[in-house]
């Protein structure tokens, strides 16, 4: 038994049965492994960090590739300027 759910060997019908059997036994255990699931999804499977860590490694697959790497959002950001107003000289 895990923290977040019972691990079992691949193709083992038998384990799976058992760790499936001890959950529909232990209510608390059960919901204890769904809490802490939860828990770890919301820790570790925040948006921001996969998409972080994707275009992470799209940038090292293209550096590697010696291709240039596209502008990051905040190079985007710091680069334009932004003017209230236009001034036209005559």
């Amino acid at each position: 038994m895990g923290v977040t759910g019972v691990l079992v060997p691949v193709g083992d019908a038998e384990a799976l049965a058992k760790g499936l059997e001890s959950l529909l036994k232990n209510k608390d255990l059960a919901t204890g492994m769904g809490s802490a699931g939860r828990e770890r999804v919301r820790r570790e499977f925040q948006q921001e960090r996969i998409w972080g860590g994707l275009a992470r490694e799209y940038s090292r697959l293209l550096s590697a590739r010696g291709l240039p790497q596209p502008e990051t959002e905040s190079q985007r950001v710091s680069s334009t300027v932004t003017t209230e107003h236009s001034v036209v000289q005559s």
